[in-house]
């Protein structure tokens, strides 16, 4: 016997947000995503429309709505025709099979006798501000209205609205509310009205809030040219037995509420087929114990950790902290083989490679990947020039790190900058062999990365 979770709310609430983390919360591979917008009697610019609005009853087949949800509750299989948001039309009939858990997302999810169908009812609000500025964007970007359009239909759907949306929340187990908050960040509150789906309020917040995180330090790495750059780095976060981490060849710019990212399980395999594969460095986040991991190539770090003095020279710059050294592995499978998990080091430096900083908070771990790159940054600059044997160096050229080959167009001007950093401070540079160059360049893995360029 199936489960069923109803989530409603009126048009543009973030309904569909709260269904994609339920989704996760739920495992994906025994969970079925329904939409209410599946049951429209009529396709977009449909004259109907002119005289009903979507949140009206009567422009939905809930009739055929309840019975597919009977069938699919009882262990039957249903077709269906998917409402397509991007065209307006409705797709081909499709067969859908039941499973542990449905989900069902729309304007009359808990809409009388669907309401009395589910095991847990949600209902969603947000603050009038916030939800303007949401469907102007999404219906603006996604959907082809102009803001004019998008105002004049919030307008108009203001009576049905109360008439037909607010009376749901009286079968509402839980109250979902987006708040924006002093911090400018969206928030998100919960109200447990009847007790039932308690420990579900509680995984809903608690993803959504490490997720805020997530996206928050997605969006400051996006702005740290010096920690990261272009396609480099990797940031993920766990929550019971799976992982949210960046999707390979993502920039940290790419990474938004619903998109960018990957779902793994406890072995960094994929759970949501929908998304792009996962980081190649995936297998290495999971093998580290804590909530936050942040793999990023600082320049001036890796100018050090790109040298032949670097563990002796690191060792100079970090005596106040506690850190790993890693000597250098290809990134991938082989360095997640070879790394050596300390719980209660929360600082790796990879030989050739770059930083690993890890914590239970977002904040923690970039305010540290920010102060190691400073400190070596110092580091550079008091030593320049001030080596006894600078005009012994001999610095012929080369690649230093992985991302300077696979990624040669791109990375040159940086990998040829920290060659003169070297030259400048007198240090020997560490160039990868030829058999490592031709190695990360028959991964398939890098293959792929490059063909997202």
């Amino acid at each position: 016997m199936s489960e069923l979770v109803c989530i409603t709310g009126s048009s543009g609430v973030g309904k569909s947000t709260l269904s994609k983390f339920l989704y996760f919360i739920f495992g994906c591979k025994n969970v079925l995503e329904l939409y209410g917008d599946d049951s429209h009697k009529w396709p977009r610019g449909n004259e109907n429309w002119e005289k009903y609005t979507h949140l009206n009853p009567l422009s939905n087949n809930l009739d055929k709505e309840v019975e597919d949800l009977k069938s699919l509750l009882s262990g039957n299989k249903i077709k269906r025709k998917r409402y397509n948001h991007d065209t307006g039309q409705f797709d081909s009939s499709i067969e859908i099979c039941p499973e542990e858990v449905i989900v069902y997302e729309g304007l009359h999810a808990l809409h009388e006798s669907i309401g009395d169908l589910c095991d847990i009812g949600i209902f969603v609000e947000t603050e009038n501000s916030l939800l303007t500025q949401w469907k102007i964007e999404r219906d603006t970007q996604k959907r082809g209205y102009t803001i004019q359009q998008v105002k004049d239909a919030i307008k108009r759907r203001e009576n049905d609205q109360t008439l037909y949306i607010e009376p749901q929340k009286q079968k509402a187990d839980i109250i979902i509310r987006f708040e924006e908050k002093k911090d400018k960040k969206v928030h998100l509150e919960y109200e447990c009205v009847t007790g039932v789906g308690e420990n579900l309020a509680k995984n809903i917040k608690n993803i959504y809030d490490r997720h805020r995180d997530f996206l928050t330090l997605c969006e400051m790495i996006s702005l740290e040219y010096d920690l990261v750059q272009h396609q480099g780095g990797n940031i993920s976060y766990k929550f019971e037995d799976k992982m949210v981490i960046t999707s390979s060849g993502k920039n940290m710019s790419d990474v938004t509420l619903l998109d960018g990212f990957s779902l793994c399980d406890d072995s960094g395999n994929l759970l949501d087929y929908t998304q792009d594969r996962p980081s190649m460095e995936a297998g290495l986040h999971l093998k580290i114990p804590h909530t936050f991991v942040l793999h990023t190539h600082p320049i001036h770090l890796n100018t050090i950790l790109c040298s032949k003095e670097s563990e002796k020279i690191i060792a100079q710059i970090l005596m106040d902290y506690e850190y790993t050294y890693t000597p250098y592995f290809t990134p991938g499978e082989d360095l997640k083989n070879n790394f050596k998990v300390d719980p209660e080091n929360n600082i790796c430096l990879l030989e050739s490679h770059g930083l690993i900083c890890s914590g239970d908070s977002s904040k923690e771990v970039f305010r540290t990947s920010m102060e190691i790159n400073e400190l070596c940054k110092s580091w550079l600059l008091k030593n320049s020039k001030n080596f006894k044997k600078f005009s012994n160096v001999e610095n012929v050229g080369g690649f230093l790190f992985p991302d300077s080959v696979v990624l040669h167009e791109r990375m040159s001007p940086i990998n040829d900058y920290m060659i003169s950093l070297h030259e400048e401070v007198g240090l020997n540079s560490n160039f990868l062999s030829e058999k490592e160059i031709h190695k990360l360049l028959d991964m398939e893995q890098e293959q792929y990365r490059k063909l997202l360029l």
